[in-house]
């Protein structure tokens, strides 16, 4: 009776969390999931909290023994259950004092998004996730409630730490998270329960009102689905090599989670036309990491359309870019093969071993050995294979567009 409960709440996880699934691997799925739930169960860390900063881990709930390693594997989990020291969040002076807005965050993420004292919106986002709704009672009161999680470990806790640092040396638009943990602060008012919350602190890219400055000193910033309709209008256009090196570099660092809600557009009005330019969010599947017999199943084209390990080599393409898709094949078509070569060399000329090793130093500093050493020499490897991966990736798009 408990397996067949049990069962029905991996159906209802699988329809959240991957829509990518191929059907007929579903069923498959639900028993080997519910089975090493069953018979494997999880223990909880002590963190301790000194005055100046917390001692914190990403996520407690990945640690593993034996028989979920094997199953559903090593996958970063060493990197969230490690603790590592974080600064804590002092709301009163950080961008002019920080006041809390509301509370936000879909079926993963918890966050909090602040008005700062300088006139931007920034949003605090938690550093763990949760996939399915942890007040089901069947959950609750069931080792599956561990479930939902288990494929976040995949997915590197500080790896936007990395990408951020290496988006500073190029001219893609893009926000600054840092770590920091949410204080016991007055300031957060009807927001208290968020107090001891892990997360990073970031820019909230949106257009600035009633007199406030906007990000980037665009005229505009807009989500996909307005810059759908915008481009409608013929004044209106994408800045396609901006569009081409940001593809590009998602490329590079693995990023298979490039779908339009990923996308902000910062647009510049030039008379009656608006020139707009890319602005990329949210790098969770950054460095992506599938091990084991269940996620190295889940990485195959023939179950996820999208997902893929990062490697020491750039491979399908395809694969990769697919959640990107809609985009790519309406900005990227009037781009050359010259075009594509020339962002490749450019590219490997911004990363340099230099930038890449203090990319990894952006770290916390107990997981550069454990994570980041491996994350930092595959970037060299792939680096080398931009120009090849540029020339694949402009023969995918051309076939695709002559479709």
């Amino acid at each position: 009776m408990f397996f067949l409960k049990g069962t029905k709440i991996v159906k209802r996880y699988l329809m959240i969390r991957s829509k990518n699934f191929q059907p007929h691997f579903k069923s498959f799925l639900i028993f080997v999931f519910a089975s090493v739930m069953i018979f494997q169960e999880t223990f909880a860390q002590i963190s301790t909290v000194p005055d100046s900063c917390a001692v914190v881990c990403g996520g407690e709930e990945y640690e593993a023994g034996f028989l979920r390693k094997i199953f559903l594997g090593k996958l970063y989990r060493t990197s969230w259950t490690e603790p590592v020291s974080i600064p804590f969040l002092h709301l009163d002076t950080i961008f002019g004092g920080l006041t809390p807005l509301e509370k936000g965050g879909g079926r993963q993420t918890t966050s909090l998004t602040f008005k700062g004292g300088d006139g931007f919106i920034y949003v605090f986002r938690s550093v763990d996730k949760h996939a399915v709704d942890i007040d089901e009672p069947i959950v609750k009161k069931t080792v599956l409630r561990k479930l939902p999680g288990q494929l976040t470990a995949t997915e590197h806790p500080y790896g936007a730490m990395v990408v951020k640092e290496l988006l500073n040396h190029t001219t893609i638009l893009h926000v600054h998270p840092v770590l920091y943990v949410l204080p016991d602060n007055e300031k957060l008012g009807a927001f208290k329960n968020y107090a001891g919350l892990f997360g990073m602190l970031e820019e909230k890219p949106e257009h600035g009102e009633n007199g406030n400055p906007t990000l980037f000193g665009a005229d505009e910033i807009i989500n996909s689905e307005t810059l759908f309709k915008k481009l409608k209008d013929s004044t209106n256009h994408v800045d396609a090599m901006a569009y081409g090196r940001a593809r590009l570099f998602d490329i590079w660092i693995g990023d298979w989670g490039r779908h339009p809600g990923n996308w902000k557009w910062a647009g510049f009005k030039n008379g009656k036309e608006i020139t707009y330019y890319p602005i990329p969010r949210d790098r969770d599947h950054s460095f992506s990491h599938w091990n084991g017999i269940l996620p190295f199943l889940l990485s195959r084209s023939w179950t996820l359309r999208n997902a893929q390990n990062f490697s020491y080599h750039l491979h399908n393409l395809s694969k990769l870019g697919y959640a990107a898709r809609e985009l790519d094949q309406l900005i990227l078509p009037g781009l050359k093969k010259e075009d594509w070569l020339k962002l490749a060399e450019e590219l490997q000329k911004e990363m340099t071993d230099t930038v890449i090793d203090g990319a990894i130093h952006q770290l916390p500093e107990n997981i550069i050995p454990i994570s980041g050493i491996e994350i930092g020499a595959k970037l060299k490897s792939r680096r080398e294979e931009l120009s090849e991966g540029a020339l694949k990736f402009y023969t995918f798009l051309s076939k695709k567009t002559k479709h």
